[in-house]
C-alpha cells in the first residue's frame, strides 16, 4: 500500500503548494509552521482537496481516514 504525489499543486486563494513523494504503509504525521498548508495537504491526500496540477495515486488502499487535531 502506498499514497504517491507527483507534482501535485494545491491553491487557496493566494496560498499555493507544491508536494512530491512517497507514503508508504503506516501512520504519518504532516507537521510545520501556521499556515504552512499541512491542514491542505492531508485533506488532499484523503481525497477531499482537489489539485489544480499533478497526480495523487493511492495504490491498494480500500479505504482512507484523516485526523486533524484543532488547538
Amino acid at each position: 500500500m502506498k499514497v504517491v504525489l507527483d507534482d501535485v499543486m494545491l491553491k487557496r486563494q493566494n496560498f499555493s503548494l507544491v508536494a512530491r513523494g512517497e507514503f508508504l504503509e503506516g501512520i504519518h504525521l504532516i507537521t510545520g509552521a501556521v499556515g504552512s498548508g499541512k491542514s491542505t495537504l492531508a485533506l488532499a491526500i484523503a481525497g477531499n482537496f482537489p489539485t489544480e496540477h499533478g497526480r495523487i495515486s493511492r495504490v491498494g488502499l480500500g479505504s482512507m481516514m484523516i485526523s486533524i487535531q484543532f488547538p
